[in-house]
């Protein structure tokens, strides 16, 4: 016989609420600008403070390749000799200084386009650079999300109180593929007063596919790194793979339903952890969210969570639940405000076998939360 535990769902709940749901969305977002941050394109200098790439154009001059017609002067001479001698004091001159002056300006020419040539080279250089910079910068994107959770408890002595912070690093890799770091950091404010680091991820996302005129799917894969002391050094995690693909289905313009499984393949040193308790090598989360925007820049967000283990023995441990009612605020295009409600348990009550415990509000597990989500 093995002994039922409960997954706590609270660190993948903000995942899902920050990055599974406002992040795909954030992506599709970001995904319109088809420009690759690493693929030179060329605009005109005007543009050069438009977050475009700039291309600056070399004007070279033209050299003039038309010889100067020279025209012998015709003057009257009563004599041959007079009218020799006269042809050649006037035609003398004109053969030989207008030939100098076309000489030196053509040599003036050629090197004024010299320079010009060099500091046109010069220019495009430094534009190209400062173009490539400016698109560097464009393709990454931050997120910063705290949030604060306090339980629903009436005695001081049981009362719960934690706070979160989600640190989101996203870099377009081109117009079909975007890569997210996640760093999460908890702080116990109730007890122990300890900070820890959860678990890394990175991941790659792929451009969502329009299956139907109101059906989407945005792919993408996640490699978990053990960088919590619990994955460490009790369960000796060596690393994760999570497959987490995302389902959306537009049912009005300001409703949407969207489902987001998420298969992880643990890989751990051994079977059991340091405490003789058995590790998870398989898990299934489920999230379903429905999101309605009920007036602009406000929404509601209901959502539902289940969460299935099995252990290397092939064990299936009880699976927990968890759900969130919240509101949240959309205070400008980069700051996003929320509060919501959540509960969270077994889906089985011990006393009562398979009879389900999914309950939407629970006085005695349910938690209330405030948060604040700002993109730079």
């Amino acid at each position: 016989m093995f002994k039922r535990t409960t997954l706590n769902l609270k660190p993948i709940l903000l995942t899902a609420l920050v990055c599974g749901v406002s992040a795909c969305s954030q992506d599709e977002d970001i995904n319109k600008d088809k420009t690759s941050p690493i693929t030179k394109t060329s605009t005109k200098p005007e543009a050069m403070s438009a977050p475009q790439e700039i291309e600056a154009s070399a004007k070279v001059s033209k050299l003039d390749d038309s010889q100067q017609e020279i025209i012998a002067a015709n003057v009257p001479a009563p004599k041959i000799e007079r009218q020799i001698a006269a042809q050649e004091k006037v035609s003398k001159p004109k053969l030989q200084k207008p030939n100098k002056v076309v000489k030196k300006k053509t040599i003036k020419i050629e090197k004024a386009d010299k320079v010009s040539t060099i500091m046109s080279a010069v220019n495009k250089t430094e534009v190209d650079l400062k173009s490539k910079e400016s698109k560097i910068v464009k393709a990454i994107t931050q997120t910063l999300d705290v949030s604060y959770e306090t339980d629903m408890q009436e005695n001081d002595n049981k009362q719960r109180a934690d706070s979160t912070i989600w640190y989101f690093f996203r870099y377009k890799f081109s117009s079909e593929y975007t890569g997210r770091f996640w760093a999460n950091i908890g702080k116990n404010l109730h007890e122990s007063y300890e900070t820890t680091l959860k678990d890394t991820k990175l991941t790659l996302s792929k451009k969502g596919i329009q299956l139907t005129e109101n059906l989407k799917l945005s792919p993408s894969a996640t490699l978990v790194l053990p960088t919590s002391e619990k994955s460490k050094r009790n369960e000796e995690l060596n690393f994760g793979v999570e497959v987490n693909p995302s389902l959306s289905y537009k049912i009005l313009d300001e409703l949407r339903l969207s489902y987001l499984p998420r298969g992880v393949k643990n890989f751990h040193e051994y079977k059991t952890s340091r405490t003789n308790s058995l590790n998870t090598e398989y898990k299934l989360i489920q999230f379903v969210v429905l999101n309605y925007a009920f007036v602009p820049r406000w929404y509601f967000e209901p959502t539902l969570i289940y969460s299935n283990t099995w252990s290397y023995e092939g064990t299936r441990r009880d699976p927990s639940f968890m759900s969130v009612l919240e509101v949240g605020h959309d205070y400008n295009k980069n700051l996003v405000l929320a509060a919501g409600l959540t509960t969270s348990g077994s889906v089985y009550k011990a006393e009562e076998g398979l009879d389900s415990n999914i309950e939407v509000y629970d006085a005695e597990s349910a938690s209330i939360y405030g948060k604040f989500a700002l993109t730079f």
